[in-house]
């Protein structure tokens, strides 16, 4: 899998993507921390307007996601200024990612059959972010 995930963005020469850690501590998790950062996910862009994420589930609900992908926005309305509408997707049945996007301001746009390359064929919800002038 992650053969693939990587072959996908060296075939994109305009795609990007960042490194999700913690470097401390929160008050959400019941055990210590390593001193180094801890990698929890990643996020980051095709270049073609369509980002993605995948955060490890030991830190789902404690606010990492909605963090990391406000950032994303901004630096990819910063690094493609032409692309108006930003598209996300997620398994309809994943509702605590449909909410992250939500959280950001992304929109419902309609509902298609998607290729998970781990799941296999499922439905996907299809998200919109209108990036302002």
């Amino acid at each position: 899998m992650a053969d693939k995930y990587i072959a996908n963005f060296r075939e994109k020469p305009d795609a990007f993507s960042f490194i999700i850690e913690l470097h401390s501590p929160s008050t959400q998790d019941s055990e210590q921390l390593p001193k180094a950062p801890l990698f929890i996910g990643t996020m980051g862009s095709l270049g073609n307007g369509e980002i993605g994420y995948m955060i490890h589930p030991q830190h789902w609900g404690k606010g990492y996601a909605t963090e990391a992908l406000k950032g994303l926005v901004g630096t990819h309305a910063r690094v493609f200024p032409n692309i108006k509408i930003i598209k996300a997707m997620t398994d309809t049945t994943n509702l605590g990612s449909r909410k992250v996007l939500e959280k950001c301001g992304f929109v419902k746009a309609g509902v298609e059959m998607f290729d998970n390359v781990t799941l296999g064929p499922c439905e996907a919800t299809i998200y919109h972010f209108i990036v302002s002038p």
